[in-house]
Parts: C-alpha cells; structure tokens; sequence
C-alpha cells in the first residue's frame, strides 16, 4: 500500500494535523478563498509533468534534496500595487520561471498574491489600513495559480501552490519539521521543500513551498471517499 495513502481510520488525525500547521504558519494549506473541491474524480491528468497518479504528482517540486528556485517578473508599477494592497487578496499578473535539479519550466502568466489570515489584517489594519514594511511584515507569504489564466495549466499536476514565509521563526526549522513528523507517523498532510523566490531584481527570499489541499490532494490521501 502506498504510504501516502490514508485509510479512513485516520480523518481526525489528519483533521488535526492540518489544524495545528495551519496555526504554525499564517494560512491553512488550502488558502483563501481557493476552496479545497473535487475528489476522487478531481482533474489530476492535465498540464505539465502530471501523471495518472494523483500521489505521484508534484514529487520534483517536493524534493528534499533540491532547493528549486521561482524566477518572478511582474510589471514593477503592478508589484508596487500588490505590495501597497495586497490584503486584497487578489491575483496580478506576472511571468515565472522555475530552475533547480531537473526541473525547468516556464509559465507565461500566472496569478501571483499575499496570503495569510493573520499577516494580512495585522500588516494593514493595525497601521491605519496602510502597509507595515517593518518587522514580520516586511516578508509575507505568498501564492501562485498556476491556472488563474489558463485552466489547463498545471506544475508538476498542481494547480496552486503556496510560499509560506516562516516570518515568526528565526531558525526556519520548525514549521518544515512539523510537517516532516506528522507525514513521517502516517498522519497525512501538505508535502513542503524549502524555495527561493526572486521577483524581479530583488533579492532571493528563502520560502517553504508547501502543498495546497485540494481535490488532487484528497484523491491521493481517501481514493476510496
């Protein structure tokens, strides 16, 4: 049986999991507004590198031993936008490419945003509506759609895919070993690798790339729900 699949003895701890590493970083895997849907009959077939299996899907973006990086380019007057307003939570247009190990694709436009429930009221709303820069907001967590702009595409067969900024942990060790123990017992959750994100001509910022949940998700962990 693959490991990575779950019996339906398990839910709770699974509920519990994602639960507890949502409270760990600054948004549930699934994310905002992108609702978990689909299931055992979720699309998992289109895009690039997608295969039949919806548990193998994703596996080079998820390498422990590749650190790959994602080469942002937005119009810089639209990322100045995004950074001034991006507790609006809406996707800007912007071009990716992503290199490391094996892996070398390039995505002509994919939706790009903050994300986080805490960070994007506390970085706004505590400062009279207007950006903090300073301190755990000066880095926050991210998404990209790969399939804001074209339905068909995909990464690895992900449609989305978070960057969680690891903002409140100086040794950027424990949300990644949190995830790494409760997939190591059987309980399943979000698969992670750490990334480096560059957009435009700033400098890398270190991430964790972490699964979204969602119907690929399900039709890997309960094929039989």
């Amino acid at each position: 049986m693959d490991s990575r699949r779950l019996t339906t003895a398990g839910p709770v701890f699974a509920l519990t999991s994602t639960l507890l590493l949502s409270a760990c970083g600054s948004s549930s895997a699934s994310g905002d507004g992108d609702t978990a849907s689909g299931g055992a009959g979720a699309d998992v077939t289109a895009g690039a590198g997608a295969g039949s299996d919806p548990c193998e899907l994703g596996d080079p973006v998820f390498d422990p031993d590749t650190i790959l990086e994602y080469h942002v380019t937005m119009d810089p007057a639209l990322y100045e936008t995004m950074k001034a307003n991006g507790n609006d939570e809406a996707y800007r247009t912007a071009a990716l490419q992503v290199r490391g190990g094996g892996v070398s694709e390039d995505y002509d436009a994919v939706g790009l945003r903050y994300k986080g429930d805490y960070s994007l009221n506390h970085c706004w709303d505590d400062y009279g509506g207007v950006r903090n820069y300073s301190g755990e907001c000066e880095k926050l967590s991210m998404k990209i759609k790969f399939n804001e702009y074209d339905p068909e595409a995909r990464f690895f067969g992900l449609k989305r895919l978070n960057f969680n900024s690891m903002s409140y942990d100086d040794t950027k060790l424990r949300e990644r070993l949190v995830y790494s123990m409760f997939n190591d017992f059987g309980v399943g959750t979000a698969r992670t690798a750490y990334a480096k994100l560059y957009i435009n001509d700033e400098p890398p910022l270190l991430f964790l790339a972490v699964e979204a949940i969602d119907g690929r998700y399900t039709a890997c962990k309960y094929p039989e729900a």
